[in-house]
């Protein structure tokens, strides 16, 4: 069993490191930002021969969250209550937690199973529950609308993309693979093109592959060649692409580095309203591998189901604001500890993780998906402002003119009108 699929299989056991075990060394937790992966699902596509590629097989729907999923997040839930025991309350307040979800059925159920753990039933005196189950509310935006999270609005994320296809290296990378290709096309009845275009679709294909193994369906002889690797390997760098070089790492994980990185300056400032202590995302694999990567601390390993990213702000004994990047992925370990490259050591001074991190932090996310087209739209811009204004101007003077040609004829007529009057009397 590969590597990847040992560390799934292994999130779904509780580790016994439940507690804080960062304040004694690095200072008392102040605020975190939590960013953790959906659990456990099924298949949403596979390749065209695929048997298995049946709704029978998966009664909960493609793409959607499984019971092993839904209890990996109660138990990661359960692993955070541990956790951030001395931080959050008992009982659940809107002034403590916001949860943001992407706009996808899974990641929304998993922030659900995820705050049962961490928020379970209040229980009354003498052991009696009370009866109440704490809901807790979960926020999403329409994925075409979703700035945080989305890319389907911002043009100059493609085109960074489609530069790609000059890089040297990536070339070097994929052609390695071209017989790896062919043999899918000629195996899957899968249609790629070129090795860019491809990548999501073998993301897709091993995806299945991966799902399908873990459920004990047999996969097919041909697959022994490519599965799990190189298709592994091929995957892993379709992952890096999206976040290959500082534009694209400020397009796609800048808007949502921003965010956190706001709200830890504003709560050490005593300016976040309102003064929460956690900030919760569920999202996906390729979100925190872009986070990761985008902060130059990604392993180049896949990004398993529940793992989790805590961002946490803390006030050292020395009253300075450090900030601290934990990583936990193995429910085996604790969490690792990640050093952000241009950072002293682990515990990172606030304001230089800031520095740190400014050429990848999104300020106007609408402006920097259209920076090129900014200027055409400026002069557009001026073009039809200057054409409504000549229009405006022509109008209000042929106005005037034709009030001022009415006028006049009005006073010529009284004129005559006057003088034959006065004709008439002599």
């Amino acid at each position: 069993m590969n590597k990847f699929v040992s560390i799934v299989l292994g999130l779904c056991v509780v580790d016994v490191w439940g507690f804080d075990p960062l304040e004694s060394k690095y200072g008392q937790l102040v605020f975190s930002s939590v960013i953790y992966r959906h659990g456990d699902r099924a298949i949403y596509g596979s390749y065209a021969n695929d048997i298995w590629a049946d709704e029978k097989y998966w009664p909960m729907g493609f793409g959607q969250l499984t019971d092993i999923g839904i209890n990996q997040h109660l138990e990661l839930g359960k692993w955070l209550k541990e956790r951030y025991s001395d931080f959050l309350p008992d009982r659940y307040s809107p002034e403590d937690i916001y949860v943001r979800c992407t706009d996808v059925d899974r990641t929304i159920v998993s922030a659900l199973a995820n705050l049962k753990g961490m928020y379970p039933p209040i229980q009354g005196q003498e052991g009696r529950a009370e009866n109440f189950s704490q809901i807790v509310p979960v926020h999403t935006v329409a994925e075409g609308q979703d700035k945080l999270y989305s890319l389907d609005s911002c043009p100059r994320y493609d085109e960074e993309m489609l530069k790609l296809h000059n890089d040297v290296d990536l070339h070097k990378f994929y052609r390695q693979y071209d017989g790896v290709f062919q043999y899918i096309r000629q195996k899957s009845g899968l249609l790629l093109y070129t090795n860019f275009v491809e990548s999501n679709i073998t993301n897709m294909l091993y995806d299945a592959l991966l799902i399908e193994s873990l459920y004990n369906y047999t996969l097919p002889e041909w697959t022994k060649q490519i599965y799990p690797e190189p298709l592994e390997t091929i995957v892993i760098k379709n992952f890096e692409l999206s976040t290959y070089n500082t534009v694209l790492k400020k397009l796609r994980s800048g808007p949502l580095l921003k965010e956190i990185v706001t709200h830890m300056y504003e709560k050490a400032n005593g300016m976040l309203t309102p003064d929460r202590k956690l900030w919760v995302y569920s999202n996906h694999d390729f979100i925190i591998a872009s986070l990761l990567n985008t902060m130059n601390i990604y392993n180049h390993q896949l990004v398993p189901y529940a793992a989790c990213v805590m961002i946490e702000l803390r006030r050292n004994s020395n009253y300075n604001y450090v900030v601290i990047v934990s990583y936990r992925n193995d429910t085996q370990r604790r969490p690792y500890l990640l050093h952000v490259p241009g950072c002293d050591a682990v515990d990172c001074d606030l304001h230089t993780f800031i520095d740190v991190l400014t050429p990848v932090l999104s300020v106007d996310r609408d402006f920097e998906c259209f920076p090129e087209h900014a200027s055409d739209f400026l002069e557009l811009w001026f073009y039809f402002s200057t054409v409504i204004l000549i229009a405006v101007v022509l109008t209000l003077f042929s106005y005037m003119a034709s009030d001022k040609i009415a006028f006049c004829f009005k006073r010529r007529t009284d004129y005559i009108t006057s003088s034959e009057a006065i004709g008439s009397q002599v």
